[in-house]
């Protein structure tokens, strides 16, 4: 019993990565339109991004004119 459970959770595992993975990438694209729309409304003195996002809306595609402040 306890190998088929086993086999089971593996199993589940392996099918619902894909799946987490395709979620996340779809909630990074949303928050890039929403950060793009965001920099067209603000000025820039009051609107940037910070290196993690200038990293991901990179990564998604989406350009977003804005300065990039903070980091290390």
């Amino acid at each position: 019993k306890f190998f088929l459970c086993a086999a089971a959770l593996v199993l589940m595992v392996i099918l619902l990565v894909p799946v987490f993975g395709k979620a996340l990438q779809k909630e990074e694209k949303r928050e890039c339109l929403q950060l793009q729309k965001l920099s067209r409304e603000l000025r820039n003195d009051l609107f940037f991004l910070t290196p993690e996002q200038k990293k991901m809306c990179d990564v998604q595609g989406v350009k977003i004119n804005a300065p990039v402040k903070g980091g290390g």
